[in-house]
Order: C-alpha cells, then sequence, then structure tokens
C-alpha cells in the first residue's frame, strides 16, 4: 500500500536471496523481522516453514542460502505489532526478475456490530474474517506456512474476535480492497456468513436472520451424528466449516437453526471408524423463528447391520478378491463413489459383507489387463436398510486376448503409432490401449464383452464400429483411420 505505513522488501535473485526491510517512505531500516520462505515444489519437510531469524540485520538486510531455482512463497513477520504481515507472496528463483516487493500494511481495527433481527446488540459473538478460496480447507495466517504450507489454495482465517457488551468487535486487518468472508456463531442463533465484504474505515454491520431451537432425542443413537438438509436442498447443515452436529451418549442435542423446513438424516460409524451418512429420511422439521421443535423418536432399526454377499469367478477361477463400493447420492440421483474397499473372498470365490452400515454399495472385480488396471462390475448399486440381506448371486467373467492393427487409410496402409483406441461396453465401462511402434495394440485378458470402437488422436474422434471378443479369433482385428 502506498505511504509512510508500508514497508517495502526488495529481493535481488541468487543462488540465496537478498533482502532488505525499509520503511516505504523514508527508506529507513526495520532490522526487526522474521521471515517463513517455503518451495511451491517438491517434497516438505517437517522443518519447511520455520520462522527464521538468521541473516537478520540491524540495518534491515537479511540473506537466505540455499534457495535452488523454483518458486517460493514468502511471509514477513515484523516485530512492531504496528504492522501486519499479510498473506503469502510468491517469487522465483532463477527467473531473471531483478525483484519482488512486498508491501506490510499498517493494522487498523474495522468494528463489525452484530445485532439480532430486532436490532438488539450481540455479546460475546464470534466473528471470524477470511480470506476464501474456492475448496473448504481454512488455515489460520498465523500457521498458514507451517511445515511448508498447502500447495492448494486456502481459505485463510485473518482474525477472529468476539464481540463487547455493545455487540462490537473489532477486527485486526487493513483497508483491503479484496471480498471477504464473515462467518459469525452466537449462541441462540445458527451459524450465519456474509460474503463479498470489503472492509471501509466506518465498519461493517450485520443483523442475524431469523433463527430456531431444534431439540433432538434418539433413543439407540448415542455418540452418532446429524446431517440436515433444506426441503429446496440448497443448504446442508452444518455447514463444512462448522463442528458435527454430535450427539451425545443418550442420543440427545439441540441446536440452533435457521427457520425453514428439514430433512434429517443420521450419520454413523461404519466397521471401519469413517463417518457415513445414512441413506434414508429420518424425519422432516419445521423450525419456527424464536421456538423449539423436538425431535423424539427411536432409531435402533435403521442402525441393525445390513449384508451383501455373492460369489465372483475369473475364466473358471474362484476370484481372490472383490472391490466393495460405497457412494452417497447425488441430487441428480446417481450415485457417486465415496470410498473402496478390497475384500478377499473365499477359496470357492464367496463374499459376505454382514456388518454394512445402511446405505449405497456395489460390488467390483478388478483384473488386470496389459499392464492396466479396469473395472468389471459384479453387482451394481443396491440401496440397504438397516438389517436388509441382499443375495447377488454367482458372477463369472471370461477374458481374452486381443490385438487390434491400426492402419492409416489415406498414407498406403501404413501403421499408425500415434494416438488411443477406446473400447466401451454397453454399460459405459472403458478401456484404453496404446499402439506400439508397430502400430498394433494389445489387450492380453480383456474381459468377453460386445465392445464399441473409437480412435482419439490430437482431440478428434473417430467411430471404428463394435467388435465381439469372443468371435474375434486370435488374428489381429485390422481397423483402418482417417488421419488428419
Amino acid at each position: 500500500m502506498p505511504g509512510t505505513d508500508d514497508i517495502d522488501i526488495t529481493l535481488p535473485h541468487a543462488s540465496g536471496v537478498w533482502r532488505r526491510v525499509v520503511d516505504a517512505a523514508t527508506g529507513s531500516a526495520i532490522g526487526r523481522f522474521a521471515l517463513q520462505c517455503v518451495p511451491t515444489w517438491g517434497v516438505r519437510s517437517p522443518d519447511s516453514g520455520r520462522r527464521r531469524h538468521d541473516g537478520v540485520r540491524a540495518d534491515g538486510k537479511c540473506f537466505v542460502a540455499g534457495l535452488g531455482r523454483g518458486r517460493y512463497q514468502l511471509m514477513v513477520w515484523p516485530a512492531d505489532a504496528r504492522w501486519l504481515a499479510g498473506l503469502p507472496v510468491e517469487f522465483e528463483v532463477g527467473s531473471g526478475v531483478g525483484e519482488v516487493r512486498v508491501a506490510l500494511a499498517r493494522a487498523v481495527h474495522v468494528p463489525v456490530v452484530v445485532t439480532d433481527w430486532a436490532g438488539q446488540p450481540l455479546v460475546g459473538a464470534t466473528v471470524q474474517l477470511l480470506h476464501p478460496a474456492d475448496n473448504d480447507i481454512v488455515r489460520d495466517l498465523a500457521h498458514l506456512l507451517d511445515h511448508g504450507g498447502s500447495r492448494a489454495r486456502v481459505t485463510v482465517r485473518l482474525d477472529a474476535p468476539r464481540t463487547d457488551a455493545s455487540g462490537v468487535a473489532r477486527l485486526r486487518w487493513f483497508l483491503d480492497e479484496a471480498s471477504l468472508q464473515l462467518r459469525i456463531e452466537a449462541e441462540g442463533f445458527a451459524p450465519h456468513v456474509e460474503s463479498n465484504v470489503v472492509l471501509n474505515a466506518n465498519g461493517v454491520a450485520v443483523r442475524l436472520p431469523d433463527s430456531g431451537t431444534l431439540q433432538v432425542k434418539l433413543r439407540g443413537a448415542g455418540g452418532l451424528r446429524l446431517q440436515l438438509t433444506s426441503s429446496d436442498g440448497q443448504m446442508h447443515l452444518p455447514l463444512v466449516w462448522q463442528a458435527p452436529l454430535q450427539l451425545d451418549a443418550e442420543g440427545r442435542l439441540q441446536v440452533d437453526l435457521p427457520v425453514g423446513v428439514f430433512e434429517v438424516q443420521l450419520v454413523g460409524r461404519a466397521a471401519g471408524g469413517a463417518w457415513r451418512t445414512l441413506p434414508d429420511i429420518l424425519a422432516t422439521v419445521t423450525v419456527r423463528a424464536g421456538a423449539v421443535s423436538e425431535l423424539h423418536q427411536s432409531v435402533e432399526s435403521h442402525l441393525l447391520p445390513a449384508e451383501l454377499r455373492g460369489s465372483a469367478f475369473v475364466d473358471g477361477e474362484p476370484a481372490r478378491t472383490v472391490a466393495l463400493l460405497h457412494g452417497t447420492a447425488n441430487d441428480d440421483g446417481g450415485i457417486r463413489v465415496v470410498d473402496v474397499t478390497l475384500i478377499p473372498t473365499s477359496d470357492r470365490g464367496v463374499y459376505r459383507m454382514s456388518d454394512l452400515l445402511a446405505g449405497h454399495y456395489a460390488v467390483e472385480l478388478r483384473l488386470t489387463c496389459s499392464g492396466e488396471q479396469i473395472a468389471v462390475p459384479v453387482c451394481g448399486w443396491q440401496k440397504l436398510g438397516g438389517g436388509a440381506v441382499i443375495d447377488c448371486g454367482a458372477f463369472a467373467v471370461r477374458t481374452a486376448p486381443l490385438q487390434v492393427q491400426l492402419r492409416d487409410v489415406g498414407q498406403a496402409a501404413q501403421a499408425v503409432t500415434q494416438g488411443v483406441l477406446v473400447l466401451r461396453d454397453a454399460a459405459g465401462a472403458v478401456i484404453v490401449g496404446v499402439p506400439d511402434a508397430r502400430g498394433m495394440v494389445t489387450f492380453d485378458h480383456l474381459p468377453v464383452s460386445d465392445y464399441g470402437l473409437q480412435f482419439r488422436r490430437h482431440g478428434q474422434l473417430q467411430q471404428l464400429g463394435r467388435i465381439d471378443v469372443a468371435s474375434a479369433g486370435s488374428q489381429p482385428l485390422e481397423l483402418l483411420v482417417h488421419l488428419r
């Protein structure tokens, strides 16, 4: 920022990097600061990101040796509390750039007035100031580069004061022109988010919307969690930055929520310890402003273990393992895979998963074809309720070798050595092969099926008909492609 409240850091590049910290207006040295300098590439060590005081001199100069070519992130921590550290600045060693300049702004205290829907000040509310990113990961500014920092952009928590007796919280930051975010939590109110906030000297006023209270007592659900979804599907609680809605040992919970209608689901622990949302809607509750709503019921039947069983064979031999897929329903009605677990079968190829939490499950075989792993559906997606038992029966798959010779129809039938051959079966499964120096694509253990054939090169896709692997024979299949 321009003016006498700024500090500039000049970074000439070498194998190490000189830094000189000065007052932007007077040029006088600022000699009391610490540095964090971390690479944005390579393997991070536990010591990466430590605050360095070595090499800092009274004249404001600092030399950090041993920086190889590449991009780095830098944070400067002034000892004088009048200035802020600010967000990291990236620079590159070996880019030929003469210097990198970092301006440290003088801290100001921006008031945020928090009131309820009637305009009364709220005391003791927590007001978080955040620099938002596109993901849900939140890191405190003070620890942002610890242990090397994060390679992805993260949401940065800049400050988190509480409101005083007048309902005012004072944010320690500067008059940033960027769009920031406020997250406010107050007892008796649902958590609230204000987006696209621009700080100014006059401060910010936030009025929290109407809230109500939900009292829950679920017999048999001690220690589990809840998930709530608004009736229009637009709001999912808890929000990604909130603590879980945790039931106590007796299955009780009291929580403040926005006004509206919500569908309630249980979140239970699977055998491996992972938290999973049960697919069935437990109840629908209506939250009214200033009122207390109740949800009291028994949930033991929802938590009974479910079972999925069957058998699988490959080329007449029992499969050694199957892959158990757990998924969750999307808004469009499809199922999104959440996790995959390899399950050993018996010596007869029988698999039996008998301690499953209610949910959506599918079973696949994982085969190796020409060095690549491919998935073969064994049992499609099944919705298992508490105590349900589904027998997928016996599944058998045969494999066969297939060789495809790719030739250019326009170049005297020369072998095609660049591009990708794509096989797609009726279920939509995709298998990809790459031609060798002779233009030959080889699949050594291809599941026997009917496949559509496509050739892809330089973003262009050609349809090459279909093939039934069972009747392909042992001779290479010759396919002519048009290269443009």
